[in-house]
């Protein structure tokens, strides 16, 4: 069997709480899914589709990350 990328939640939890100032987006494609005001918050408080999404790409800025997901139940 193939092996799976991780998810948005696995990806998020890697992440060290010095960066829980910096904003952290969620997208579907060109659309913003959720956000919040870091990796941890959104890990605590995401809501549990999103956070269950693999994770295509991350962008790493000063002022923001950004994950691109590819939801669960989405074949392409």
């Amino acid at each position: 069997m193939a092996r799976k990328g991780p998810t948005v939640l696995d990806w998020l939890s890697t992440i060290d709480n010095g960066s829980d100032q910096i904003e952290t987006v969620i997208c579907f494609g060109a659309r913003e899914i959720c956000k919040g005001p870091g990796p941890q918050w959104l890990a605590r408080h995401g809501p549990p589709g999103p956070l269950e999404a693999a994770v295509q790409y991350v962008t790493i800025t000063r002022a923001r990350i950004t994950i691109q997901a590819k939801p669960k139940d989405t074949t392409i």
